[in-house]
């Protein structure tokens, strides 16, 4: 087989603000982890771009998909875009930081945290 026959993946690339060479990968998944699509691209495609790529196609798949969660790569320009074009509400996450003193507190000592309800990849919600 020839190696331009392949399409099955992506073309690695080069991300230059870390200088890696490598793929990107976003997905789609629920609230309990199910994994519902999933999009490789190569790195220096931005995460907006991978999720456009990602989104475009799951849209007919899910039509009552209506509010997703991701990290702050999928906000911005990119929540107008799929509030636009979709239908689709994004709340971006922010990322969870590690205390102040370590993971472990001693009983009855105040947290120097506050507990972030949802966190992770993008994750949908299905209007059910």
């Amino acid at each position: 087989m020839d190696q331009n026959q392949r399409g099955s993946r992506p073309r690695k690339g080069l991300r230059y603000g870390k200088k890696t060479w490598g793929r990107k990968r976003h997905a789609l998944v629920d609230t309990q982890g199910t994994l519902l699509a999933v999009k490789a691209t190569g790195a220096e495609k931005s995460d907006q771009e991978g999720g456009r790529a990602l989104f475009v196609p799951v849209k007919e798949k899910f039509p009552r998909l209506k509010l997703l969660w991701g990290d702050s790569h999928y906000g911005g320009t990119f929540r107008l875009w799929a509030k636009t074009t979709l239908g689709w509400m994004i709340q971006t996450i922010k990322a969870l930081t590690l205390p102040k003193r370590g993971l472990l507190v001693n009983e009855g000592e105040e947290v120097d945290w506050e507990t972030i309800p949802k966190r992770g990849h993008i994750a949908g919600f299905l209007d059910c």
